[in-house]
């Protein structure tokens, strides 16, 4: 099991508690599947049946996971996990 770190945008912290958290998996999957688990409350904000919500965007390192059409990325420990969340409103 590989050890990561988990970045949240700002605007997720009143909901969840936290804009930084330690997970763990072997896959990008895994390691997310441990932060719902952790934090259940963030897959409400970040899901919708079982997937990222279109709005959300999931980097590993410095990779858009968008661009590999999968969340089953292998994952070493030290890698940083950032999500970012589309802001709308007037």
């Amino acid at each position: 099991m590989a050890k990561a770190t988990l970045m949240l945008p700002r605007v997720l912290k009143d909901a969840v508690g936290t804009t930084r958290l330690s997970v763990t998996g072997r896959t990008l999957k895994e390691a997310l599947a441990d932060a719902y688990a952790q934090i259940p409350a963030l897959e409400h904000h970040l899901c919708e049946s079982g997937k990222l919500r279109p709005h959300i965007l999931c980097f590993l390192n410095d990779d858009n996971t968008r661009d590999e059409g999968t969340l089953d990325l292998p994952l070493k420990d030290g890698d940083t996990i950032t999500i970012f969340q589309a802001i709308s409103g007037g």
